[in-house]
């Protein structure tokens, strides 16, 4: 035992005065939009868990010395071997019921689970001896009522010393502002053809200015509706009351800017009464007998209320994978003899962490564009186990399955998507429907396929369709030709056909052989697959079940919130339902996965939709 090292760690934890937090397991190296063109911002808030724990019934026995220390490690690489010390606890009595607090913070999140080891170690000043250990899943601590608890292992034995219970608090999170600005009567003369945008500022106490958002940029026009935007409540409402100055600038084609106008403003006027129109005047220079250069109306400032994926998970509202795997070839020569292996490698990764979300432990799988016995004919969608339930016990239930259809059936030559996508959207709405059913759960779909879809047309119009239900679609391709997947899942819900436009953004799109080509020698490949898969889906959970008027109504595990009424008054039911209504605003689609409910009704879309009306059946797509 590496007595430097744990005595480096103490030393730290002391100097900190508390819990550290773990460093985050996940293992992407690039940037999000850097592989599939979607932007950023629904880059979430972080769910940070404080830990706690308690051992009862401890064998003192066992143990030489006056003095315990626990140590945490984390594994890195998913083998047994690879565990690396990360936190201890502080030295602690030696007794038979011992209880620690804020021992550590870590990050909870959807797509990735953290593997986390505790080991209880015979402590002296010269001397750290492992007597027992315990291993568990973050996911497990926040999917367990009431608490986690596991019994400490003897390293020697593999007998139970001790009952280690395991409990939480999320830090809270924090607060924040949604603006959005509107810009009017922009003297026509030297701005015509320029893109307009402006540049918001907090006046220091030192005369300095800070910088806090700068928007999009938009051409010049006699109404200009910008991006909303979202600042940190405590930076708009501090004590101190300090000035806000927003600059508004013009810049031609040459990137040369100049100064529309500019104003000072302050908190209490951007919160006023949100029936009041809030019109603020541009100006060049501070003195106000100069001429207007344009007017700047304040369209939103509201505070947002924040829900994270975690809220929803320690609600009772669950996650349901369904797997559909497409078996056809382009012709009859064409053979690849890795498929097979990718599709089980893929359901693998995609299923595990589903596995601690998913107390049944069932998976819905089918399979199309195959000809399935015992008739062999085509099919565009059948139950993957060949049987008449789609659903499969367990992840090696759902491999066993494929492995079987594999065999057995013959591939066609074309594959239709929309069959297998009405399928789960009528299924997630129905179980909607039910009754009692207040936690509805949320639907997952990847499809596994070579990539080439012959009814882009009605694949589109089952999207559309889907939109509305509680449902995120996942295309993973295992080969090249992959032009419709990448175009309809990299469409970020902007598509639309005969005038039809989905609902929101529920798709998803990951290319197997771009991704093994840019990480081919990767240990954590599969993983690093998993994440890209995985990562928009919480977002596009909390998305639907917030548009839909599910609310998590259960904070127990925030402090700030403990102290609060059960009780729900009549105006709390109106600024509810007020939040609800708000996210048929399409605006409001650009935050964070985690903020969410502005309580403005104003309507505005920002993003080009992608119109497949005009879309040939052939591969090769015209927008």
């Amino acid at each position: 035992m590496n007595m430097v090292r744990i005595r480096q760690i103490i030393a730290l934890r002391k100097a900190l005065k508390a819990g550290p937090l773990l460093p985050p397991i996940s293992k992407s190296r690039e940037n999000p939009s850097s592989c599939d063109g979607l932007s950023s911002n629904k880059a979430s808030a972080k769910d940070i868990l404080e830990i706690n724990l308690r051992i009862s019934e401890l064998k003192t026995d066992l143990f030489a010395f006056d003095d315990i220390i626990c140590l945490i490690s984390v594994n890195e690489n998913s083998f047994e071997s690879s565990w690396k010390i990360v936190t201890t606890t502080e030295i602690i009595p030696k007794t038979d019921a011992i209880s620690i607090l804020n021992v550590f913070s870590v990050e909870y999140t959807f797509k990735r689970d953290q593997h986390l080891k505790i080991e209880i170690c015979d402590c002296s000043e010269e001397e750290v001896r492992i007597v027992g250990m315990m291993t568990f899943f973050v996911t497990e601590i926040v999917t367990t009522t009431p608490n986690l608890s596991k019994p400490l292992i003897e390293i020697k034995s593999g007998k139970s010393i001790a009952m280690m219970t395991i409990s939480y608090t999320a830090q809270p999170k924090e607060q924040t502002i949604l603006l959005q600005f509107c810009g009017k009567n922009f003297p026509r003369k030297g701005f015509e053809n320029t893109q307009i945008y402006f540049q918001m500022f907090r006046m220091e106490e030192n005369e300095t200015r800070n910088l806090l958002y700068t928007s999009d940029s938009q051409l010049y026009s006699s109404k200009i509706l910008w991006k909303p935007f979202k600042l940190p409540k405590n930076t708009v409402t501090d004590s101190k009351k300090r000035n806000f100055e927003v600059v508004c600038y013009s810049r031609d084609d040459h990137t040369k800017c100049s100064i529309i106008g500019q104003f000072i403003t302050t908190s209490d006027v951007l919160f006023k009464n949100a029936e009041e129109r809030k019109i603020l005047y541009l100006r060049v220079g501070m003195e106000n007998n100069k001429k207007a250069n344009g007017i700047i109306e304040v369209v939103k400032c509201n505070e947002i209320t924040i829900y994270s994926f975690l809220d929803y998970i320690i609600n009772g509202y669950c996650l349901s994978l369904a797997i559909a795997v497409d078996f056809s070839i382009s012709d009859s020569n064409d053979t690849n003899a890795t498929f097979a292996n990718d599709v089980e490698c893929v359901i693998r990764s995609i299923c595990e962490p589903f596995r601690r979300h998913n107390f049944s432990q069932n998976y819905a799988a089918f399979g199309f564009g195959a000809r399935i016995p015992p008739y062999f004919r085509k099919s565009q969608q059948f139950c993957l186990n060949l049987e008449m339930d789609p659903n499969c016990q367990g992840i090696d239930g759902l491999i066993d399955a494929f492995w079987k259809a594999n065999a057995q059936v013959q591939p066609s030559t074309t594959a239709h998507f929309a069959h297998i996508i009405y399928h789960l959207s009528k299924l997630a709405s129905n179980v909607r429907r039910r009754e009692n059913q207040l936690q509805c759960p949320y639907f997952v779909l990847a499809i596994i396929s070579k990539g080439k879809i012959n009814d882009i047309r009605e694949t589109v119009q089952a999207t559309i369709f889907a939109s509305k239900a509680p449902l995120s679609i996942i295309f993973i391709a295992t080969e090249g030709d992959c032009s419709e997947m990448e175009r309809l899942g990299l469409s970020a819900g902007r598509i639309s056909y005969q005038n039809r436009r989905a609902q929101r953004d529920m798709l998803q799109f990951v290319a197997l052989t771009k991704f093994r080509n840019k990480l081919p020698e990767d240990n954590n490949f599969w993983e690093l697959l998993t994440e890209r898969a995985l990562r928009r889906v919480p977002w596009q959970m909390i998305n639907w079940m917030m548009k839909n008027g599910h609310i998590p109504q259960d904070m127990k595990h925030y402090d700030c919130l403990l102290n609060q009424s059960t009780g729900t008054s009549e105006l709390e039911l109106d600024h509810r339902q007020e939040r609800i209504n708000a996210f048929s605003d399409p605006s409001t689609e650009d935050f964070d996965e985690r903020e969410h409910a502005s309580t403005s009704k104003e309507y505005y879309s920002h993003a080009e939709t992608e119109d497949f009306s005009t879309t040939s059946p052939t591969p090769s797509l015209t927008s």
